[in-house]
């Protein structure tokens, strides 16, 4: 019998139930990561009691997602979803069932979910409940719907850019049946939110595998994830292979993703999407300075440093010098010469303090004001022309001598 190491707050609150004349067992997700070898993010419980029931037997609950008989127990500073086994009523939207009404069969539970990996539970006592082949299929690292693929699609559309996530969180590839239903169904992601596309999105793009994106283009579904979608060039998604391998961070998956698109593209994009701001104005920048030549002198990194900052900076040497860039001659690839030449100046910038931005002068707007000067447009003017002097040479960011540079500039 499968042994999975269970959390010992789940033990406890499966045992309690079980005390109490209830089954219960940890469902789902864990189980599937648990299988694998990986950590649970989250440890979820199903069980025959009634969420009335589950609540009487411990102290600390809310109610979460009650009416469809889910309660979260909180035991040890930490959070479980405990839910009554249930079958799903009909999806009128195409995203929620309209109702569910509870059940007292563990395998009709199982039976509602969206793919075997996920529809497997366990307990100490009987070990694993797999009804649908779910471990089955994690060796032969498939993703397949439970059941009828059309139906699981037709229930929730959402489901279907899940199949493509978990492909590309697992680096398993998808069963035939599964895929054929996506390229049939993919008008229903028409009915979920844009705020939902974004995050399975962007998961798919944040994973080890982002190129398991191309399944969006391939299977049709990508029309009703981007608006100028016919701008998206297909055969861009087979190097973001090499992408993996960049930093987990947001804006720079999503700019690798659209490097070749232009600034107004990427916005309307991400703007359809509902991404975050700081996620559409870091990646519109990225984007465009990935495709432009990095100056390898000390001024020319402090002008660039100006434009976009450290943090945009440092992405933008990332990604130029990763086989990404490599492979993509519109990137301009950093070779090891050059890299070591950006890095070098790029210390000495920071080790030095070398100023690159108005407000590492030695003087500011106030000290202009007390010398006569009249506050408006030229206090600017006569800070940036001061700034460009010190980029060029740093050792005359000193007070004294920035107002004597301030008296030639006024002469």
């Amino acid at each position: 019998m499968m042994h999975i190491e269970l959390n010992e707050d789940v033990k406890y609150i499966i045992n309690r139930l079980k005390k109490a004349g209830f089954e219960a067992y940890a469902v789902g997700g864990c189980i599937r990561d648990s299988i694998m070898g990986l950590s649970p993010g989250d440890w979820d419980i199903t069980t025959n009691a009634k969420p009335y029931e589950i609540k009487k037997y411990f102290k600390r609950s809310i109610d979460t997602g009650i009416e469809h008989g889910t309660v979260t127990l909180l035991i040890n500073k930490n959070a479980y979803e405990v839910t009554t086994y249930r079958v799903d009523g009909k999806y009128s939207d195409g995203r929620h069932p309209d109702g569910v009404m509870f059940c007292s069969s563990l395998t009709e539970d199982l039976k509602r979910r969206d793919f075997t990996i996920n529809a497997m539970a366990y307990n100490d006592d009987e070990g694993l409940i797999d009804s649908f082949g779910g471990s089955e299929d994690i060796k032969k690292r498939t993703v397949r719907c439970v059941g009828d693929p059309n139906e699981r699609f037709l229930e929730d559309g959402l489901r279907m850019l899940r199949a493509v996530r978990f492909c590309a969180v697992l680096d398993f590839k998808m069963e035939k049946n599964t895929y054929e239903a996506i390229k049939l169904l993919h008008k229903r992601l028409s009915s979920v939110s844009s705020e939902r596309i974004f995050i399975e999105l962007d998961k798919i793009l944040r994973s080890k595998h982002p190129e398991y994106i191309r399944f969006i283009f391939e299977s049709g579904l990508y029309k009703y994830c981007f608006r100028e979608f016919d701008k998206i060039d297909i055969s861009d998604m087979e190097l973001l292979v090499y992408a993996g391998d960049l930093p987990n961070k947001r804006y720079m998956r999503w700019a690798a993703f659209m490097r070749n698109l232009d600034v107004g593209t990427i916005k309307v994009i991400l703007r359809g999407l509902k991404a975050d701001n700081e996620c559409i104005n870091k990646t519109s920048v990225l984007a465009q300075f990935i495709k432009e030549d990095i100056p390898d002198s000390k001024s020319g990194l402090k002008r660039l440093l100006l434009k976009i900052g450290k943090e945009l900076l440092e992405a933008v040497i990332i990604i130029k010098s990763s086989k990404l860039a490599k492979y993509d001659a519109k990137l301009g690839y950093l070779d090891a010469k050059q890299l070591e030449k950006i890095k070098n100046n790029l210390n000495e910038i920071y080790k030095y303090n070398e100023p690159y931005s108005i407000d590492m002068l030695d003087i500011d707007g106030s000290t202009l004001i007390n010398l006569g000067i009249k506050e408006g447009p030229q206090i600017g003017i006569i800070l940036k022309k001061l700034l460009e002097q010190v980029i060029e040479r740093p050792e005359i960011n000193s007070r004294d001598i920035l107002l004597g540079c301030v008296k030639d500039i006024m002469s």
